[in-house]
């Protein structure tokens, strides 16, 4: 469970944007950041299933996201995506991460191939469509 209430520093409430961002904004904020946050809702239970695994990876981002029994069908962990279990081990990561910039990099590289070779619209559909096609 993420905490239900941080207390934010005043240097952090400065710098960030409370303004919504959509779309092609979106995209160019998330571009722009070293590490981008994924937390799955109550709904997802244990299993990853959101569209901002793909949008921070896809936009070479290092994406930091709760961990999932699934995860590994999509990224393999601490190698394409970096995951974790617990609010503290959130920090812990975020920590490591900014202090070894290199790997940080290394794995936002290896999550946007991953994204852009197994999961762009174009495979996607192609997955639906034999989908579709065993069950007629």
């Amino acid at each position: 469970e993420m905490p239900k209430k941080i207390n934010f520093s005043k240097l952090f409430k400065e710098a960030a944007n409370p303004t919504p961002l959509y779309g092609i904004e979106m995209m160019k904020a998330l571009s722009k950041s070293k590490i981008g946050f994924n937390s799955h809702a109550g709904i997802a239970g244990d299993y990853a299933a959101n569209i901002r695994l793909f949008e921070v990876t896809g936009v070479c981002s290092c994406l930091l996201t709760d961990h999932k029994k699934n995860i590994s069908d999509f990224f393999e962990p601490d190698k394409e995506v970096v995951t974790y279990n617990s609010s503290e081990e959130c920090v812990e990561k975020v920590n490591w991460l900014l202090l070894h910039p290199n790997e940080l990099k290394q794995i936002a590289v290896a999550g946007q191939k991953r994204t852009l070779k197994d999961h762009t619209f174009e495979k996607r559909a192609e997955t639906l469509h034999e989908i579709i096609l065993k069950s007629l």
